[in-house]
């Protein structure tokens, strides 16, 4: 078969499906549900080699991990418009790990993240209040909307965090890990 493309390109094939499951022979290992009335979105979902997968985004007013009963059983409230969180999870049940939280009375938004291997993980993002911290230190504004990074270690404690990187509105889009971090985004 052909799927028509769009904008009048030809037509192509359509893969063949792989696996050997149907729909309704996979079966479901857990759900974390994030969130409350307001506001919340996970940007970025990642997996890490040491079991866990961690997520990262922006939330106003309330925050709860509604299967958890919040945050390891404490809610977060923001500061102002939207705050950042940082979450990660044990895969094999989905229970909660770590969490963190930084904002400030503007928009701070979480909208990258990955995890290495050893547990570490690195977020990215932009925030637009005066500072943000994560518990490692602040980082400051330079105006307008500003990106940043922040490292955690394993247990969730804030690591190196820096930004901004220019005094235009930037933000970070994508980071990896090798042996060191990477980091993309755009300027304006």
């Amino acid at each position: 078969p052909h799927v028509a493309l769009p904008y009048g390109h030809p037509s192509a094939p359509t893969p063949a499906p792989t696996g050997t499951g149907t729909p309704s022979s996979l079966t479901v290992g857990w759900v974390e549900t994030l969130g409350d009335a307001e506001d919340d979105i996970a940007f970025a979902v990642s997996l890490g080699g040491d079991g866990r997968v961690g997520c990262a985004g922006s939330f106003r007013q309330t925050m709860e991990f509604v299967a958890d009963f919040a945050f390891g059983g404490v809610s977060s409230t923001s500061a102002g418009e939207e705050d950042v969180f940082v979450a990660v999870f044990d895969t094999s049940n989905g229970a909660f790990v770590w969490r963190r939280t930084a904002g400030d009375t503007a928009s701070d938004v979480g909208l990258a993240l990955a995890l290495h291997p050893d547990g570490r993980t690195v977020a990215g993002g932009r925030f637009e209040s005066a500072s943000i911290d994560f518990g490692g230190g602040a980082l400051n504004a330079s105006g307008g909307a500003d990106s940043f990074l922040q490292t955690f270690a394993a247990d969730g404690q804030a690591g190196w965090g820096v930004g901004p990187f220019s005094t235009l509105r930037d933000e970070i889009h994508a980071v990896g890990w090798a042996d060191f971090v990477f980091s993309g985004g755009d300027e304006a």
